[in-house]
């Protein structure tokens, strides 16, 4: 599973920045998709670096474009990479949301 989570997460960012630069269609669909399947082997105290990394993105992002020339392509890729980054804080949020359920209806489980 390492090497799976790996692979998606390398893709991801790979097509993130290929996408500004190409028509790809569905990439904010399969972006989110990657992000999700790379984070499915994150450990739990990942979560709080994946959300505040997913937030620092989105405010970089909209900030950046006002830089002239290269701009537009920053806020383009920051934003792809954000997407990917939506999915693995959906995943994220799941996975915890899981531990907590099952803590709370199985307490002899592991969390």
């Amino acid at each position: 599973m390492d090497k799976v989570c790996s692979i998606a997460r390398a893709v991801g960012v790979l097509l993130a920045i290929v996408a500004v630069f190409t028509n790809i269609p569905y990439a904010a669909t399969i972006l989110i998709l990657l992000g999700a399947i790379a984070a499915l082997n994150n450990a739990p105290e990942d979560s709080t670096r994946v959300y505040m990394i997913t937030i620092v993105l989105f405010l970089i992002a909209k900030s950046v474009a006002v830089v002239p020339t290269a701009g537009a392509t920053l806020a383009a890729i920051f934003t792809n990479l954000d997407m990917a980054l939506i999915g693995a804080s959906l995943v994220s949020v799941v996975l915890g949301l899981y531990a907590r359920l099952r803590a709370d209806w199985m307490p002899g489980a592991a969390a």
